[in-house]
C-alpha cells in the first residue's frame, strides 16, 4: 500500500490519500452501500471473530433489551467490545473516539488504522514531551509538528489514535469538529455517518430543509442537512414524542443499532456465518432453514443461543416451522443467534372470557371461561374491536366486560364485546312528575333549569329518605332526589330534601373546613362574592361517574351545591384542573387488580405513598419503554402524577432481576 505523508493544505486541514488494493478474486456481492473495501476479506475477518463465541449476550443486556439483537450481532462480528465482568453498559454515552473506532471496523479499515497508529505514534510522543501528557486538550484541536498538521488526541483517547486519523483522512470528520473524549451527540453521529456513506452532496442540498421534528430549532444550523439525510437514509429515527433530540448523547446500544442497520444492507444474505430463510424443521437442539429453492442448512443450536422476536429476547419455543429467520452462526454450523423476522400465520384461536385488567400498550388480561389461570393477550397492530355493528376503541372496553377474542400468533387480532358490565349512572334533580302503573312506573326529574329526564323505575326500586325506607307512592313533586340507575333503570331513589326551597350555588371552591362542630365549604360565585355553606354529615359528592368523599374535594374545583335550609346536602364537581406532582422513591410492593396496577413507594424519611397507575401510563428506563409488568420490587423511580394517578414513571435505577 502506498501512502503520502501528511502535508498542510488550505486551512491546515489534514489530507492523506489512500490507494486501496482490490484483490483480483471475485468479491462476494454486497447489496447495499458498497462501502466495505473488500467484502471477501471482511467476511473472513468476521468469521474469525464470531467463531470465538458460544454466547453473544452481555450480562447487562436487560438494561437495553430493545437492542439485544443489534448488540449481539455487532459483538459477534468484532465491531464492538465490552468491559470487565461481561458488561456492555448499553446506556452509557459513546464518545467520539469510540464512534470512529466502531465505524472504522465496520468499514473494514482497521488495518489502515493500525498502520496510521504505528506511523504517527512517534510524532505524538514528541508532542507529549513538548506539552506534557496531562495537558487539558479540550480547547485545542490541532498542532503542527515537523511541517505536518495533526489532530490533537488526548492521552486518554490515544488508544484510538489510528482510528481517529483514518476518520479524518477519509473526510468523515474535520479537525475542527473533533473532540475525542467528548460524548458523541445524535447530530454529530448523523453528520459523520452521512459523510462516511458518501452522501455529503445530498446533505448539503438539504441545508435549508424544514425538519418535521418538534425540536427542529435545536439542531445546529450547519447540521440540518445531515440530520435530514440521515433520517432519509434510515440511519436515524425520531422519538415517539416527535423530537429528534440532536444534542442528546448517543448511547452504546443506539450506536450498535445504527451500525447494524448499515451492515444489514451491506452484507450478502448468505455468508459463512449468517443466513436468512424459512424454517423447515426445529427441535430443542437443531434447526433447518431453507435458503434457496433446493438448498437447506441444518444448524446445531448452541445451549447459550440467543433467540429474538421483534428485536427482543424470547424463547426457542416461539420458533415455528414456516417462520422466516436470520441465523448467526460460528461459521461451523452452530447457531448463536436465531432472529425471528416473520412468523407463519397460524389458524386463529378463539377464546371467551371476562376482562379483569387492561394494560398499555394495549393488552387484555382475561378470566377465560373454563380456565383457572388468567391469560394476558397483547393486541396485534390493527386489531379490530366491535360492539354489535359498531367498531370501538380499546379505551372503550371496561373491566368486567365479557368478550370473544380471536388470537393469532399469540396476539389478539379481533375482539367482540359479548356483554357489557352492568352500567351504572346517577341523576340528581327535582321531581316534576310521578306516574305509577301496572305496566311500569316512571318519574320525571328536572336536572337543570332547562332539562328534564323521564326515568323508568325498576321493579322493586328502593326509595329512601333519611333512615326511612319509603314506597314509590311516597315520592312527591318538588322533592330533591338522587337516583341510581343500572342498565337504564332506577334501582335506588334517595330523597335528599322534601318539597321546594332547594337553592343551587355554582362557583369555584376557595376554602374547605372540617372540625368537631361540622364541615363547611366556601365557594366564589363571582370575582367579588364568596359564600360559605355548612355541609351535611351525609352529603353526597359526585365527580363524573364517581362518588367521592368530602375530603376529596380540592381547592380550585368548580362545583354545584344543592342547599336547603342553609345546609349543603349534595355537591357535584363539574370541572377539575389537572393537578400535577412528582414523587420519588423505591418500589416496595406492586399490586395488580381488576381496577389496575398500584405501587407502594418507600420514600425514606417521608411517609410511604400508594400510587395507582393510569391506564396509559408511560414507563421509561433510559431510552427503553417498559410496561407495568416490567416494573420490579426495589426499582428506584420518579413518578409524575396527574389527578392523583401515575401518568409517567421514570426508572432511575433497576433492581436486580428476580427482586
Amino acid at each position: 500500500m502506498r501512502r503520502k505523508a501528511f502535508v498542510p493544505l488550505l486551512a491546515l486541514i489534514l489530507a492523506v490519500s489512500m490507494v486501496l488494493a482490490v484483490p483480483a478474486s471475485a468479491q462476494a456481492k454486497a447489496k447495499g452501500w458498497g462501502k466495505v473495501k473488500d467484502i471477501d476479506k471482511f467476511l473472513k475477518k468476521l468469521v474469525k471473530s464470531i467463531e470465538k463465541f458460544s454466547d453473544l449476550r452481555f450480562a447487562d443486556y436487560r438494561d437495553a433489551e430493545w437492542a439485544i439483537e443489534c448488540v449481539a450481532k455487532m459483538r459477534g462480528m468484532g465491531i464492538i467490545n465490552g468491559y470487565g465482568g461481561n458488561l456492555f453498559k448499553p446506556q452509557a454515552a459513546v464518545s467520539q473516539s469510540e464512534v470512529l473506532t466502531m465505524m472504522v471496523r465496520v468499514f473494514d479499515l482497521e488495518d489502515e488504522a493500525n498502520e496510521m497508529a504505528e506511523r504517527f505514534s512517534t510524532l505524538y510522543g514528541k508532542y507529549d514531551k513538548i506539552h506534557g501528557r496531562d495537558v487539558d486538550y479540550d480547547d485545542i484541536r490541532q498542532f503542527v509538528l515537523e511541517g505536518l498538521v495533526l489532530p490533537v488526541v488526548p492521552a486518554s483517547a490515544r488508544w484510538a489514535l489510528g482510528y481517529i486519523l483514518v476518520a479524518v483522512d477519509e473526510g468523515w470528520v474535520k479537525i475542527s469538529e473533533l473532540n475525542p473524549r467528548a460524548a458523541a451527540s445524535r447530530e454529530w453521529v448523523a453528520m459523520v455517518m452521512v459523510r462516511a456513506l458518501g452522501h455529503e452532496a445530498q446533505a448539503q442540498a438539504k441545508t435549508n430543509t424544514s425538519l418535521s421534528f418538534t425540536d427542529a430549532k435545536d439542531v445546529s444550523r450547519t447540521r440540518v442537512g445531515y440530520v435530514a439525510e440521515s433520517v432519509a437514509m434510515g440511519l436515524f429515527n425520531g422519538y415517539p414524542d416527535g423530537k429528534f433530540q440532536p444534542k442528546k448523547s448517543v448511547s452504546r446500544a443506539e450506536m450498535a443499532a445504527i451500525l447494524e442497520r448499515f451492515l444489514e444492507d451491506e452484507l450478502p444474505d448468505h455468508t459463512d456465518f449468517g443466513v436468512k430463510g424459512k424454517v423447515t424443521a426445529v427441535s430443542s437442539t437443531s434447526i433447518t432453514v431453507r435458503i434457496a429453492a433446493e438448498q437447506s442448512l441444518t444448524f446445531t443450536i448452541s445451549q447459550d443461543a440467543l433467540i429474538t422476536l421483534g428485536g427482543k429476547a424470547t424463547s426457542l419455543d416461539k420458533v415455528k416451522v414456516g417462520d422466516t429467520v436470520e441465523i448467526l452462526s460460528n461459521g461451523k454450523l452452530v447457531a448463536l443467534l436465531i432472529a425471528i423476522k416473520a412468523q407463519v400465520v397460524e389458524p386463529a384461536d378463539e377464546i371467551t372470557g371476562e376482562i379483569v385488567a387492561m394494560i398499555w400498550p394495549p393488552a387484555l388480561t382475561l378470566k377465560v371461561d373454563g380456565q383457572v389461570v388468567n391469560r394476558t393477550i397483547e393486541l396485534a397492530t390493527g386489531c379490530t374491536i366491535r360492539e354489535g355493528v359498531h367498531t370501538i376503541s380499546f379505551e372503550s372496553l371496561q373491566c368486567e366486560d365479557r368478550v370473544k377474542v380471536k388470537v393469532q400468533s399469540g396476539k389478539a387480532v379481533e375482539i367482540t364485546v359479548v356483554a357489557r358490565k352492568s352500567t351504572v349512572e346517577t341523576v340528581t334533580g327535582i321531581v316534576q312528575e310521578v306516574s305509577i302503573a301496572n305496566t311500569g312506573s316512571t318519574m320525571k326529574v328536572a336536572t337543570s333549569n332547562t332539562t328534564s329526564r323521564v326515568i323508568q323505575l325498576a321493579p322493586g326500586v328502593t326509595v329512601r329518605y333519611g333512615n326511612s325506607t319509603l314506597s314509590v307512592a311516597d315520592i312527591e313533586v318538588g322533592d330533591s332526589v338522587h337516583v341510581r340507575l343500572e342498565n337504564g333503570k332506577a334501582t335506588l331513589v334517595t330523597i335528599l330534601a322534601r318539597g321546594a326551597g332547594v337553592q343551587t350555588i355554582t362557583g369555584l371552591v376557595t376554602g374547605l373546613s372540617t372540625s368537631t362542630s361540622g364541615s363547611t365549604i366556601t365557594v366564589a360565585t363571582s370575582n367579588t362574592t364568596q359564600k360559605t355553606v355548612a355541609v351535611s354529615p351525609s352529603v353526597i359528592v359526585e365527580f363524573g361517574n364517581s362518588t367521592l368523599e368530602f375530603d376529596d374535594i380540592l381547592p380550585g374545583d368548580t362545583v354545584t351545591l344543592k342547599v336547603q335550609n342553609g345546609v349543603c346536602f349534595f355537591i357535584t364537581i363539574t370541572n377539575r384542573e389537572s393537578t400535577w406532582g412528582d414523587l420519588s422513591g423505591t418500589i416496595k410492593t406492586i399490586t395488580q387488580t381488576m381496577d389496575g396496577t398500584t405501587i407502594l413507594l418507600d420514600r425514606g424519611s417521608e411517609p410511604e405513598v400508594s400510587v395507582k397507575l393510569r391506564a396509559k401510563v408511560t414507563i421509561t428506563y433510559g431510552d427503553a419503554y417498559l410496561k407495568p409488568k416490567d416494573l420490579r420490587i426495589n426499582d428506584v423511580v420518579r413518578v409524575s402524577l396527574e389527578n392523583k394517578l401515575a401518568a409517567e414513571i421514570r426508572v432511575i435505577e433497576r433492581a436486580a432481576s428476580g427482586s
